[in-house]
């Protein structure tokens, strides 16, 4: 399988909170990604049915109200085998383990800031990253 130029994938990035979701999808757009955004993990669930093209990778906040992001995920992935995921959050670590991110079967990445990892996203090598 061929792998695409960092910057040219699409991106479905899913937050409760409407400022971060218009942060990061401006910051993911400013490298050249394609973003799918939405507050409402249900629409996730319509843009990974009804969207004609691959999304290469699902963000997505851990806590949010109608759905946590690791059920998402899992969703998700029933629909779209093989979809990578990366988790952000402003919870706290502990919260954040409480939903189950940050076992050992999931790659962590933390302390990252979005404005210094965005430009060397590796989907390709992604399987489930967390981001504090």
């Amino acid at each position: 399988m061929a792998t695409q130029p960092p910057g040219t994938e699409t991106i479905l990035v899913v937050d409760d909170d409407a400022e971060m979701l218009s942060f990061v999808g401006d910051a993911l757009r400013m490298y050249g990604y394609t973003v799918l955004q939405t507050t409402d993990p249900r629409e996730a669930r319509r843009w990974a049915r009804q969207h004609s093209g691959p999304i290469h990778l699902l963000v997505s906040d851990v806590v949010m109200p109608l759905m946590h992001g690791r059920e998402l995920a899992a969703d998700l992935r029933a629909i779209r085998p093989g979809l990578k995921v990366m988790f952000m959050s402003g919870a706290s670590p502990s919260e954040v383990a409480d939903h189950g991110i940050g076992t050992q079967s999931e790659n962590i990445l933390q302390g990252v800031t979005l404005n210094k990892s965005v430009p060397d996203l590796d989907i390709h090598g992604c399987q489930a990253y967390s981001v504090f």
